[in-house]
């Protein structure tokens, strides 16, 4: 593999040596995208994955890669990006990506990776992983609930009269306990938004956007964005603060 790298490389110069140069214009425009290293994770039926965490580790040096990013993932995973050009410039490192969920690990993968001047690239490594493990025999038992604390800014808990949660795209109503608050949740300012008996309604290639509306005395108090996913697991809460101070 390593001749063959060398072979590539020497390619790659030898064609930006005599035509990259040429056109500075072209040049500048490839060096000023930013390039990820990516692949996809899928269960068997082809419905997309969420992991609880997963981690990429230089198998060299046994650091770990950091990829920060906005959203959780759904689907599609990173590796490796080009903000860690620099210490993968000319030369092939072997990174392990490292997936799991319920703390239980359910993908291991190895892609060889490099860098030149511009961009990070993959040398060898799987574009599509598929879970050979059904989901539903590695779920916890665990009933997971999504849930919004609503304070004010003395820190004292916000009380509703009711609440509602729909679908921004449907208008579809997902709101649990018919609306009305349980003892516990006005002591706490505490409500929750979805939980696990709907993650079938929030499936599929993306997150789904619902919205939280707070009332007190038949008026909105306030509201709250969210975006969630439903696996095989459990629901997931990829966007969205669950912790809100309200300013009356």
């Amino acid at each position: 593999m390593k001749t063959w790298f060398k072979l590539l490389y020497f390619i790659f110069f030898f064609l930006a040596a005599t035509g990259c140069s040429s056109n500075k214009e072209e040049t500048s425009l490839f060096a000023d995208s930013f390039e990820y290293i990516t692949f996809r994770i899928e269960n068997k039926d082809g419905s997309s994955v969420v992991l609880d965490r997963f981690e990429v580790i230089n198998l060299a040096t046994g650091e770990e890669i950091k990829n920060p990013l906005d959203t959780k993932p759904i689907g599609t995973f990173p590796v490796v990006s080009d903000d860690h050009m620099n210490a993968l410039k000319y030369k092939e490192t072997e990174l392990q990506f490292r997936g799991y969920i319920d703390d239980i690990l359910v993908v291991s993968e190895t892609f060889f990776v490099s860098a030149d001047d511009y961009h990070v690239f993959k040398i060898e490594g799987k574009d599509v992983v598929t879970l050979t493990t059904d989901l539903q025999e590695i779920c916890t038992g665990n009933y997971e609930t999504i849930t919004l604390k609503a304070v004010y800014a003395d820190e004292n808990p916000v009380i509703l009269d009711k609440f509602k949660v729909i679908n921004t795209s449907t208008g579809e109503d997902f709101t649990l306990q018919n609306g009305i608050p349980s003892e516990e949740n006005i002591q706490l300012g505490s409500y929750p938004v979805v939980d696990d008996g709907q993650k079938v309604f929030f499936g599929g290639d993306s997150s789904t956007e619902v919205q939280f509306i707070g009332y007190y005395k038949e008026q909105v108090l306030f509201t709250a964005l969210f975006r969630v996913y439903g696996d095989p697991c459990h629901i997931h809460l990829m966007e969205g603060d669950n912790h809100i101070v309200v300013t009356p």
